[in-house]
């Protein structure tokens, strides 16, 4: 046995040394054929994924931008001003009469201050989005002007705001252009009181604000597109005056009264556009938050580069050089529109300088350390087996022969200080654990029928705890129903009661400042009606949510016998599952007689349906679309009740066990397998009826339920609903 176990270590340590070459020469090989194109593929999926990255950043930015000027429409505050800057400005006349005609002193002071407003409500979108600039436009809703085109009215940029001043109602005429600091747009004090609008002329209010008159012409980016401008909003990459721009805009609906019968109509009258202006300041932050260098090109030209813009880039077939520096690339569409017809990219780069290098000195370095790990290893093997692996493996083995001989006293003693001691006590210990397991098991043989029993009670103990916490689980749908449905009217009614604080607020205001008239007291008095009438309303409807919701709650908690209307029943079921239902697309159709009362107990026919129908909704209809019908007819003795859905149905294995306790097919989302099975006994048992359940594979399943209209013996009932 010493022979063989000499002859097992020398091949022991053959194999270790033959392993540990051919692992140094194939680590050596690995990486110098491939540490450089390894490190290169690790460079591109990099660039790659800040490409992606970028480009998405880019879309979503846009995507935010054009949905937060079209949320302008949702603003009362903002589009009250767009109404009052429309009538003020020079594209819109009450009649015809006014067309060409000179705007009145006080009407411009009125259209500067709609002005200043908008430009205070709308400035926040700058930093919030990116943006270079914000243009308001009027526009010629009515066509009551020849040929016209949008008119700029207000541009807000990082250090001015631009103000447009027509003299009059003419879309030809040459418009007077201030500008106002930023700094300065926040002005204190009301210069815009009625009295003074019609003392003063509106050069006082210009001049008051510190408004400058200007020869310069902001850039008019709307006008200047190519793209036809004769649809409400869109979003498109622009290259006026050789610069990149992403140009964003939407068209405003404001109420106004039609010129022709002074009706109050909802026109799209006010284009808002949004200019953003990639640089190479902005696009070097992103590059130093993605960890690779970025720029936006076209096929030709470089327009905005987080690297030296003087550098040169030089393109070959699958490298690139910007200056004499090589470079890793990759290019991704960006996914808008170009008003030039080109098609615009954005490039990440990343260097490819000193990859070389590091994969030579990688190699060095692996090589030594590789060396000096064979031979440490070597000799580390050699003393192990030597000295302190055959010696115990001896007495080991001599321990496993006396064992197998059926000798269960035996003992090794193991004296190195390695794992093999620890082997050694852990053969001991094993020995005198199959002593006293061979002991012990005689004992439970003894005693398995008495826990076989205990075993048996706490699978009964566990199957009640999973009743209740099927039924706690139709509980929480019932108070989900509550909570969602009530949310909305009570939402609808804190909502119109603040708008009502707020006017009430600004009515109080006028009347302090002596500024009160009977119009605003009479618009107050419209909008205190409309927001009473909205909460009497939502109030109302929370009440009746509320009343419906405690007839479910009671007949589900009280198991009492009572008449009722099973119509009436089923509907108060479907308003405590209509969150469920809401989720989706299924469709709940009912036939059953609105006038059929039944004498029974109300809350075994609120967990029958509920349950049916929540089934569906979690096995039948994978898709969420589909339909569902609930016929309930009665005859001379018993209740007809048939629910059937067109769903993915069942195959003839899965229908037999549907009664059956813990059967799902969904136990890892949640199933518990105790719908059906308390269905089953509550029209069994408690009902003393009969359920049958028939499906096919894509063609839905039918259940039919048969209920005696009197009731089996209410003792036995009221033990099985216990349960």
């Amino acid at each position: 046995m010493k022979l063989a176990m000499n002859r097992i270590s020398r091949q022991l340590i053959g194999l270790v040394f033959i392993a540990l070459i051919i692992f140094s020469v194939g680590v050596a090989a690995l990486v110098g054929w491939q540490s450089y194109g390894d490190l290169k593929e690790v460079a591109f999926e990099r660039v790659q994924a800040a490409g992606n990255l970028f480009a998405s950043e880019i879309e979503n930015n846009i995507s935010r931008t054009h949905n937060s000027i079209g949320d302008v429409e949702s603003n009362r505050i903002i589009t009250e001003q767009l109404v009052l800057l429309n009538n003020y400005g020079p594209l819109y006349a009450e009649d015809a009469s006014q067309i060409n005609q000179k705007i009145l002193d006080s009407d411009a002071t009125f259209y500067f201050q709609s002005q200043l407003q908008l430009a205070r409500s709308l400035i926040h979108l700058l930093p919030s989005h990116q943006l270079s600039e914000l243009t308001i436009y009027h526009t010629d809703t009515f066509d009551q002007h020849e040929n016209s085109a949008p008119l700029p009215s207000v541009i807000i940029d990082h250090e001015f705001v631009w103000f447009f001043r027509y003299d009059k109602k003419s879309y030809e005429q040459t418009p007077h252009v201030y500008k106002l600091p930023i700094h300065r747009l926040n002005y204190d004090g009301d210069f815009f009181d009625i009295s003074t609008v019609y003392q003063e002329n509106s050069d006082f209010f210009y001049e008051s604000m510190g408004v400058e008159l200007t020869n310069e012409i902001p850039s008019d980016h709307f006008n200047q597109l190519s793209r036809p401008k004769n649809f409400t909003s869109g979003e498109v990459i622009s290259l006026a005056q050789d610069r990149l721009q992403f140009i964003t805009w939407s068209q405003i609906v404001i109420d106004l009264v039609h010129p022709d019968n002074w009706q109050i109509t909802s026109q799209r009258a006010i284009i808002i556009v949004a200019v953003q202006e990639p640089d190479n300041d902005s696009l070097q932050t992103v590059a130093d938050r993605l960890g690779a260098e970025l720029a936006i090109v076209d096929s030709e030209h470089v327009w905005a580069s987080s690297i030296d813009h003087n550098q040169q880039y030089h393109f070959s077939e699958h490298d690139l050089e910007v200056g004499n520096d090589p470079y890793i690339f990759s290019e991704v569409a960006v996914g808008l529109p170009s008003d030039d017809d080109k098609t615009f990219k954005v490039m990440a780069l990343s260097p490819t300088v000193g990859l070389i290098k590091r994969t030579n000195s990688l190699i060095i370095r692996l090589t030594l350390v590789t060396l000096l790990a064979i031979i440490v290893t070597a000799a580390s093997i050699y003393w192990m087996v030597q000295v302190n692996l055959r010696r115990p493996l001896d007495q080991l083995l001599h321990g496993v022969v006396s064992l197998r001989k059926g000798d269960m006293d035996v003992a090794v003693n193991i004296t190195t200080n390695n794992e093999l001691t620890t082997l050694g006590r852990a053969f001991n210990d094993m020995t005198q654990q199959l002593k006293e397991k061979s002991n012990a098991l005689q004992k439970a043989n003894d005693t398995l029928e008495h826990k076989v029993k205990e075993r048996t009670e706490d699978l009964e103990n566990a199957q009640q705890q999973l009743i209740i916490a099927e039924k706690m689980a139709s509980l929480g749908q019932l108070v989900a129903g509550v909570a969602h449905e009530i949310n909305t009217p009570l939402g609808n009614s804190i909502t119109a009661l603040s708008f009502n604080k707020t006017e009430s607020e600004v009515l109080q205001k006028k009347f302090d400042n002596k500024t009160l008239t009977a119009t605003d007291f009479g618009k107050f008095l419209n909008i205190s009606h409309e927001s009473i009438s909205i909460m009497e309303t939502n109030l109302r409807k929370a009440r009746q949510l509320v009343q419906t919701f405690k007839n479910v709650a009671v007949n589900q908690s009280v198991e009492e016998v009572t008449s009722f209307n099973i119509y009436e029943h089923v509907d108060e079921v479907l308003v405590t599952l209509k969150p469920q239902l809401k989720q989706t697309q299924i469709k709940v159709h009912l036939d059953i007689s609105p006038e059929l009362i039944i004498e029974s107990y109300s809350g075994a026919y609120y967990h029958i349906i509920s349950n049916m129908i929540m089934n569906s909704i979690k096995h039948a209809f994978p898709d969420r679309h589909g339909n569902i019908y609930l016929s309930i007819k009665a005859d001379e003795d018993n209740l007809h009740l048939e629910y059937k859905d067109d769903g993915e149905g069942m195959d003839e294995v899965t229908c037999s066990k549907i009664f059956d306790p813990f059967f799902t097919t969904k136990r890892g989302d949640g199933g518990t397998g105790l719908g059906m099975y308390m269905t089953y006994n509550i029209v069994t048992q408690q009902l003393g009826g009969i359920i049958t359940a028939s499906s096919e594979i894509n063609k839905g399943t039918l259940f039919s339920v048969v209920v005696p209209l009197t009731l089996p013996d209410s003792h036995e009932s009221g033990q099985e609903l216990s349960v």
